[in-house]
Parts: structure tokens; sequence; C-alpha cells
């Protein structure tokens, strides 16, 4: 009887045991970095936004192209990866959609930015944008003045969540902002200037160009005025993620220094003065 309550007594301690150790295994599981999970399945989840000519849907097919959609293709491939569009989303999503592990990586430009960095690490840019200050054709009241456009009458317009509006904050304190949903595409910043509904708004020389190549004479430039910045484009990945972070950035390097990245982008017909290439020496592949 002694011994059959021994052995009671000892199952039960064994049970409490496992019944302490089975939510520690849980956890530890739980706790899978973005880069175990990488290297464990072969595959990058990538979540994207549409941009030309970042990355676009083709109109026929459905197809994910672009000049970024193919930098982060030929990356995987030659680390062995995979890469799976998962999910589309705004600029605005994307730092929570990788903190809470939606997808292992940002695969469309992110430009740095310390909000952004508290929670997605950037990788090494492979092309710089510069950013223009653009109004109506017929406006010519902020030529030759920058200071001009910091002022209570002037009004900035762009996207919610995307990083225009803040530079336009940060570089002209005193004028006001109109944020348009982040649903919008940002073509209706630039119609809403048009409009007379805005003044102006910060936008990159690539979007730029695109929207004067079908809207010609509808705005331009401000004359005068050199970039309000200049953003390198790179992707992104979970902040912490160091280890990811350093594979991603070796791979970029690597096609930044053979002349791939160079290739890519030439493919695509870049406005002149825009997606600067991030190689000194990147003329010599030409």
């Amino acid at each position: 009887m002694a011994c059959a309550s021994a052995a009671l007594n000892k199952m039960k301690f064994y049970l409490f045991l496992l019944a302490l150790l089975l939510p520690l295994y849980a956890f530890a599981a739980e706790k899978e970095s973005a880069y175990e999970r990488v290297m464990r399945t072969g595959i990058m989840r990538c979540g994207y936004g549409l941009e030309m000519p970042y990355s676009y849907k083709d109109a026929e097919t459905g197809e994910i192209k672009g000049f970024f959609h193919d930098y982060i293709e030929l990356m995987a491939a030659n680390l062995g990866l995979k890469v799976e569009w998962v999910e589309e989303m705004g600029w605005g999503q994307f730092p929570t959609a990788l903190d809470t592990g939606r997808i292992d990586a940002w695969c469309t430009t992110a430009w740095r930015t310390a909000a952004r960095a508290k929670l997605a690490d950037s990788i090494t840019p492979i092309t710089y944008q510069p950013l223009y200050v653009v109004v109506r054709a017929s406006d010519k009241r902020f030529d030759n003045k920058r200071e001009a456009l910091n002022s209570a009458d002037v009004k900035f317009v762009g996207v919610e969540g995307q990083i225009e509006l803040q530079i336009a904050q940060a570089n002209f304190p005193q004028a006001k902002t109109i944020a348009l949903p982040q649903s919008s595409d940002f073509s209706q910043a630039m119609m809403d200037v048009d409009a007379k509904k805005a003044d102006a708004l910060i936008v990159t020389g690539v979007i730029f160009a695109k929207y004067d190549q079908a809207n010609p004479g509808k705005l331009r430039r401000v004359e005068g005025i050199p970039p309000v910045q200049v953003s390198g484009e790179g992707f992104a990945v979970k902040a912490g993620e160091h280890t990811l972070r350093r594979m991603f950035d070796n791979a970029t390097m690597e096609l930044l220094e053979t002349g791939a990245i160079d290739r890519i982008v030439k493919s695509y017909n870049m406005p002149e003065g825009t997606c600067i290439v991030n190689n000194p020496a990147a003329a010599l592949f030409r």
C-alpha cells in the first residue's frame, strides 16, 4: 500500500512538473525569430505597397512587377529563398505588420525615419531619391523663395501615414497640412494641387515625372529651391532582427557591387536625376 502511495505521489510530481514545463515550451516556440522562420521554411513572406515603378500589379495578369520586385526576387534567389508576396498594405501599416510577424519583410521602398525605427529596421538602400516641392504650373509665389512656403497661408497635401507630409511639417512648420486617407493614390494629392484644394506637396522626382507625363503642364517643381530631402530607398525587417538584417544587407551589397542593381534600374528607363544607384562607381557598369 505504501509503495502504491509513493508511486502515485511520484506520478503526481511528474504531472505537476510537466504542467509547468509545457507553457515554457509553448512560449519558446512562439518566440521563433523571423530569421529562424525564414531559414526553416526557405520562404521570405513579403508585404508590399503599390507604387510605380517600385512595385505594381500587371493590369492583365495581376502579377507583381517593378524594380524593387526584381531586386527582391534576385536577392532571395541568391540566398536560396523563395519569395511569397503575401499582403498588400499601406506604408503606414507595414511597421506593425513586421512587429506582429504577419510578414517577414516589407519589400517595397521604405525611407528611414525615427518613428519607423521603433518597429522596423532598414536594409542598405539600393537607390537614393530626391524629393521636391511641387506647385501649380502657374504659381510663381515660391520661386527662389523657400521661406515663403513656411506660412500659415500655404497648404501642403499628402497621404496619411506616408512620409511626404512629415517632411513638409519638418521643413515648413508654419504651413498647414491636408491628409488624404491612407487608401488614396498619391496622384490624388497632385490632382488636389491642380484643383487649388492645396498649394503644394512634397513628391519624389520619379513620381512627379510619371504624373507630368500623363498631365503635361499642370504642375511643376518650384524653381530655385533644391530638393528638401534625398532619401535612401531600401526595404525593411522587424526591429531587432539583426541576423536577418545583416544577411539581407550583405546580399544587397553583392548586387550593388556586381552591377546587378544598376542593370535592373536602367531597364526601367528612370527619369534623369531619380533613383540614383547607391554605388559611387555605378557609372563604370554603363
